[in-house]
């Protein structure tokens, strides 16, 4: 692929480097990948309007990637999933059928958000509205797909470091409220190596609304930006290094069109840009045996206007890497949110802080207030009005 000459620009003037401490500790890691690509017919969930209708063609495959870290003393098992959330019941089935050697709470399931991906996995009338028809063989093949990307992962893992860096881009996204409104800015990696050096796995978190492949292949399964992503990012690595791709700020931030293309094509340029940007980063980071740790709460959800909307609890996660921390939010998060959170983070003392979402659960969009005046207040998106934003950062103070 022929680069980008602004973005080799771009990526010298804005990656910083954060490297994690070294401990004691042998750091193993390892990652592997599974197609999660229901049969045709499967009902599509992310667009309302389809009001789960089935599948007819599979515009890119479905994949669920498995990342093991262990430090000697704690595991975690960081899954994305090409899905558009994560159903409860396809969290507690995956729980019961993963390897006994993780503990269910250190295993973290972050959907890539795809507006693409199969519904039919929620037992509530709400979501069979939105989501089709309740398909319990479909729960069972699903979680049984990321349950043997997990089982490889776990098999292939080895001696390894960890490393994490950001970028900065200003081209390759736009706030869908406006010009006048902030994009989220910056570009997360995670870079995990082998004993030598070798990269296994590379992560990147981007905030991006994945519903490009919906409106060009309605009734299709895709994996949508995030799966292409994955694919450019490939083409630029070696054999044998895994791409995993986390979303932010997806509620409001909305792919850019530097390069004046339509359709698809957009989103392969901005995904090849991306790529080059995450390739940088990831060249910068000198990667050692960092401490984890892992903090899950269930929290109470807000009280709504239409029970059974949302979930009563949902799970909130936060992995710390080294000085870097992660938080995975049981939604989708907007760019304000995205930006308080990150602020609120570095100001405690950690060097990074990236945002993911939704994972482990949905409840709907995670708008600020300031947000929820300039977007629309659909009842899908936001079951949970302008005060989720605050609820949100409440709980991950807390």
């Amino acid at each position: 692929m022929r680069p980008f000459p602004f973005a080799n620009l771009l990526i010298a003037a804005c990656v910083a480097v954060c490297c994690d401490v070294p401990h004691a500790h042998a750091f193993e890691a390892g990652a592997a990948k599974t197609d999660i690509t229901p049969p045709l017919g499967t009902p599509l969930l992310g667009v309302p309007e389809r009001m789960g209708r089935g599948a007819t063609s599979v515009h890119t495959p479905l994949y669920a990637r498995a990342l093991y870290l262990n430090d000697g003393e704690t595991a975690v098992m960081l899954v994305t999933a090409d899905l558009y959330e994560i159903p409860a019941a396809l969290r507690a089935r995956v729980l019961e059928l993963a390897p006994e050697s993780i503990a269910p709470e250190n295993i973290v399931l972050a959907a890539t958000g795809t507006h693409s991906g199969p519904g039919g996995m929620e037992r509530g009338l709400s979501g069979r509205q939105r989501a089709g028809r309740y398909i319990p063989e479909l729960v069972e093949a699903t979680a049984s797909g990321i349950a043997e990307s997990m089982r490889l992962a776990l098999a292939a893992r080895q001696r390894g470091a960890i490393g994490h860096a950001v970028a900065s881009q200003t081209t390759l996204s736009k706030n869908a409220a406006g010009a006048d409104v902030p994009i989220d800015e910056q570009i997360g990696v995670l870079r995990v190596d082998d004993a030598d050096g070798n990269a296994i796995a590379i992560v990147a978190n981007f905030g991006v609304r994945a519903d490009i492949a919906a409106g060009l292949a309605p009734y299709a399964f895709s994996s949508d930006f995030p799966g292409l992503f994955c694919d450019e990012l490939d083409k630029l690595t070696p054999a044998g290094t895994m791409a995993f791709f986390l979303n932010g700020a997806s509620l409001d931030q909305v792919l850019a069109n530097p390069e004046d293309l339509a359709g698809w094509e957009q989103a392969v340029s901005v995904a090849k840009l991306l790529a080059i940007f995450v390739k940088g980063a990831a060249n910068q980071i000198a990667g050692a045996e960092a401490t984890l740790a892992l903090h899950q709460s269930e929290v109470t959800t807000p009280p709504v206007l239409s029970p059974g909307s949302v979930p009563r609890t949902a799970p909130l996660q936060h992995v710390e890497i080294g000085d870097a921390l992660l938080s995975f939010l049981p939604g989708t998060p907007s760019v304000q949110l995205v930006l308080e959170l990150r602020n609120r983070s570095l100001a405690r003392g950690y060097a990074t802080h990236f945002t993911a979402g939704p994972a482990n659960a949905n409840v709907g969009g995670l708008a600020t207030r300031a947000d929820f005046a300039r977007l629309p207040a659909s009842a899908v998106m936001h079951p949970l009005g302008p005060g989720a934003g605050a609820w949100m950062v409440t709980e991950v103070e807390a």
